[in-house]
């Protein structure tokens, strides 16, 4: 327990089917006890992951605030992201990144299905230093990807996203992306329609005969569709 109305979980570990096993060093939740007393809700919290020797790193913090404890009226949700190791969360797709940024959401109401995908908010992020493993994918497996930053940024509105920045670069090469995303539970099954443009690097064009690609000039532009579920989208060119 935490003074004035705080509660502090240490060493915790999140499972699960989808996301595997993710370790946390300490999750805290303070309540604002003069918001409690006039009948709102404001609960801060923090989120730190283990490993990290750079003070302030490895962090999610932000606050969820509702207008009653009924949950049923207005409920905002916002956090910050620092220096967040993806090898840490994204495992085993994820062997190297760290991830910073920003997001906000908003709900006027809470009732009906699928409320967690309704409502209005942004999220932008920054990636740096990113390595995407080997993933198998029946009897094959795609190479690891290198990308030195990568940036993105989505509007989300009623279960709707659209992708207003995506863009990265690498020693791999380089990809812009635009579209939208229709959000669905689970998040797995959500579905893409993106039009993506990929500038090859070196590295890439070797890397794609591992694939039973047609060969990549590198510098050359190649635009084509992504649709589909996240999980299972469709590449037409």
């Amino acid at each position: 327990m935490g003074f004035p109305a705080a509660i502090e979980w240490r060493d915790l570990v999140f499972a699960g089917p989808t996301i595997g096993t993710i370790p946390v060093e300490a999750v805290r939740a303070t309540i604002g006890v003069f918001q409690a007393l006039l009948g709102q809700l404001v609960i801060e919290y923090a989120v730190q992951l283990p490993g990290v020797a750079q003070v302030g790193s490895g962090q999610a913090k932000g606050s969820l605030t509702a207008a009653s404890w009924s949950l049923e009226g207005p409920i905002a949700v916002k956090g910050h992201l620092q220096d967040m190791d993806l090898s840490t969360v994204l495992k085993p797709y994820v062997s190297r990144g760290t991830v910073q940024g920003d997001f906000i959401h908003r709900w006027d109401n809470t009732q009906g299905a699928n409320t967690a995908l309704n409502g209005e908010g942004t999220v932008k992020v920054e990636i740096k230093d990113l390595v995407i493993e080997r993933v198998a994918k029946g009897t094959a497996a795609n190479p690891s990807l290198l990308f030195g930053q990568i940036r993105a940024a989505l509007a989300c509105r009623d279960g709707s996203c659209e992708v207003t920045e995506l863009k990265g670069d690498g020693e791999d090469g380089s990809f812009t992306a635009q579209g939208h995303v229709a959000l669905r539970q689970p998040l797995q099954q959500s579905l893409l329609d993106l039009t993506v443009t990929v500038i090859p690097g070196a590295g890439f064009a070797q890397k794609a005969a591992s694939l039973s690609l047609p060969p990549f000039q590198p510098g050359t532009p190649l635009t084509f569709k992504l649709v589909g579920p996240i999980m299972n989208a469709r590449v037409a060119l």
